[in-house]
């Protein structure tokens, strides 16, 4: 599936009117304490201390190291979006767009970036794309989504990518669920290889949220997707499992499972213990036959 993921880049107003995004910033070279810093945003000063953070921690000792770069989309309404460039990263480039969950951002408190600095490290190709959301605290705030694939196309532009993009993946885990809908809600076709949902069939709080609406949509709007892989945690609070609100009887994986097939889609079911595990889950092998649910 050659070429970025998503439609056709299309001009779209930041989220908040007037703001113009910082150029791209490597968190090696920057000085917190300089003044090209101190010019940044407040988000992109968090962002780019998250993303000065986790190089040190994961990728201090490697030669040559990944490029941990901080850019922005207007398809992510301008919020900061962390890309991870490995030092063998080549064209045909793997892709992965992942959105993180509640409480995190996309480089930190977030058991998504430790899983891909350890893929990373062991030699893994792929260039991570980390979009960060309009308030990524308690309850994360994921309005400013307008499509994932332009936003996908715009931080690869951004992080100096240039050539055919190969094998594509779009991960969501927890709250990043409400990503997912706010872009199908812009109208958004998804297009990947492979579409990843780690624990993410969460209701609203007052009623009905992303679960209903992806059970309603998500089927009409993956024809371009390859493969669908949903992670449900199973331990204590089992998110992932909870019951389906028309279908009580049914968990909501069980449905959106059922719903998918039914719209002709590749879909597998792959079990983990924790919803931290379900973050981990980047590009979950499909189960053996006698261990698929439901």
């Amino acid at each position: 599936m050659p070429g970025p993921i998503g439609v056709t880049p299309t001009p779209l107003r930041p989220t908040t009117p007037g703001v113009t995004a910082p150029k791209t910033v490597d968190a090696s070279s920057i000085d917190v304490n300089g003044a090209e810093f101190k010019k940044l945003p407040p988000a992109w000063q968090q962002a780019v201390r998250d993303a000065k953070a986790f190089s040190a921690t994961n990728f201090g000792g490697m030669a040559p190291a990944p490029k941990v770069l901080v850019t922005a989309a207007a398809s992510n309404g301008q919020a900061p979006v962390s890309v991870i460039v490995p030092p063998n990263a080549a064209p045909p480039f793997k892709v992965q767009t992942h959105y993180h969950g509640d409480g995190a951002r996309s480089l930190s408190a977030n058991p998504a970036a430790d899983a891909l600095a350890k893929q990373v490290k062991r030699g893994d190709a792929t260039v991570f794309v980390l979009p960060e959301a309009a308030k990524p605290g308690a309850p994360t705030d994921w309005t400013n989504v307008r499509r994932i694939g332009d936003t996908t196309s715009e931080a690869l532009t951004g992080a100096g990518i240039t050539g055919d993009v190969g094998q594509q993946t779009l991960s969501v885990h927890s709250a990043g669920g409400r990503a997912l809908m706010y872009a199908m809600k812009n109208g958004e076709q998804l297009k990947a290889d492979h579409l990843v949902i780690q624990d993410a069939l969460f209701e609203s709080n007052s009623g009905r949220g992303a679960a209903t609406y992806l059970k309603q949509h998500l089927p009409q709007a993956t024809s371009g997707v390859g493969r669908i892989t949903l992670v449900p945690s199973t331990g204590s609070g089992a998110a992932g499992l909870m019951k389906d609100l028309d279908e009580p009887s049914l968990t909501r994986t069980q449905v959106l499972t059922r719903e998918l097939k039914a719209a002709g889609r590749s879909v597998d079911v792959v079990n983990v213990p924790s919803h931290d595990d379900a973050a981990k889950q980047l590009r979950p092998s499909a189960p053996a036959p006698d261990g698929w649910v439901p």
